[in-house]
This record gives structure tokens, sequence and C-alpha cells, in this order.
């Protein structure tokens, strides 16, 4: 069973729970950023997988994408990273993070950005994140 538990990244936290397979989803969010071509969204989910079986990231998606790469970060005991064979895989137990980058196609900054991640198992599971800004605050200048 796979149970989405996103924590919205902006106040107030909310917490949106799915259930499928056998993947749980937990601490996620979004930071968006202003780019010459648009928006850049960061995405950002931590996988728990309490299950006896591995699964597999088959991608994250967006309609509101165009592009997007996604990566699965396993960590050890330590919270160090762990070498991985197989660089989507979710192995069973332990904290696993996917990452993942999306051009979005939208002029005006997004309020809610609907997101897919797809396991091999396990299944899709589809949520909507509000993003924060990453909006670089450029400090005052001084003047006499």
């Amino acid at each position: 069973m796979i149970e989405l538990l996103l924590s919205l990244s902006t106040p107030p936290a909310l917490v949106q729970v799915q259930t499928t397979g056998d993947l749980r989803l937990g601490d996620s969010g979004m930071v968006i950023e202003r780019t010459r071509g648009g928006f850049t969204g960061s995405f950002h989910a931590i996988v728990f997988n309490p299950g006896k079986a591995p699964d597999r990231l088959v991608g994250v998606s967006s309609p509101e994408a165009g592009s997007v790469t996604s990566e699965v970060v396993v960590y050890d005991e330590d919270m160090r990273r762990a070498v991985q064979s197989d660089p989507l895989a979710i192995p069973p137990g332990g904290r696993i993070l996917v990452r993942a980058t999306l051009a979005l196609s939208t002029d005006d900054f997004p309020r809610g950005v609907p997101v897919s991640v797809t396991f091999e198992r396990a299944g899709t599971l589809s949520v909507i994140v509000s993003p924060q800004s990453s909006a670089i605050i450029v400090p005052p200048v001084a003047t006499r």
C-alpha cells in the first residue's frame, strides 16, 4: 500500500493522505523559480517503503509541465546517501527522497500545481502542491 502524506510547504501547513500499494510519501512540497523561459518547479517528497518488496519510480509528471527530470536518493541508517545499482529503485525500509525538476508551462506564478508520482508496482498518486517562491530579495541601496 502506498500512502501519500504531503505536508505542503506554504502556510498554513496542510496534510493530504492517499493510500495505494506499499509506499508512503511524506514531507513533500515544491519551490518555484522564475527563469527566462517561465517558471521551474523543484518538487520533493520523502518516500517510505514499509513493505518487503522493492518498487521503482517510473516518473513524476504534471499537466502544468513540459519537461520533467526526476531522481531517487536513498539514505543509509546514518542518513548518508547510499549507492544504488538502479538509480530509480525504491528499496524496502529507510528514507528515500524523490526529487523532480518541472519546466512549468505558465505565465503566472502557480497557486497550486497538480503533480503525479508513478511507481512500477504501487501505481500513481496525484496531488496538488502549493508551491513556495524562491524569489531573491535584493537588499536596499543606501542613498545620500
